[in-house]
């Protein structure tokens, strides 16, 4: 969850610019939506956000925290709504979302059982 969060950053830098490495755009959904540059950089902050949360969920679930599961959840919906509106560029982290989803399901099934 940490790497996973971590490469959240990646859509945070690119939404403002930081970096040459990532394309700096002003689109979401594909070129679709122009955000302009104000709106992108709000998308930014929601990348860095929900990256913070898997950090955040990480360090939860390390320390058995009852509240790991809620924060889990909330990054993968975060994570997964803004993987969507960032398609086809974000393909492997929705990928790894469905896979963290199918994981974390797996387990709240298998400690009620």
């Amino acid at each position: 969850m940490v790497l996973h969060g971590i490469a959240h950053g990646v859509g945070f830098a690119g939404a403002w610019g930081l970096s040459r490495n990532i394309p700096y755009k002003t689109t979401v959904l594909n070129g679709h939506i122009d955000m302009g540059a104000v709106g992108i950089r709000l998308v930014g902050v929601l990348w860095l956000l929900a990256g913070l949360t898997f950090v955040i969920a990480a360090v939860t679930a390390f320390t058995n925290q009852p509240t790991w599961l809620r924060a889990t959840a909330i990054a993968l919906i975060a994570s997964t709504v803004l993987t969507a509106f960032e398609l086809p560029e974000a393909k492997i982290g929705l990928a790894l979302n469905g896979v963290m989803a199918v994981a974390l399901i797996a387990f709240v099934t298998w400690q009620r059982a």
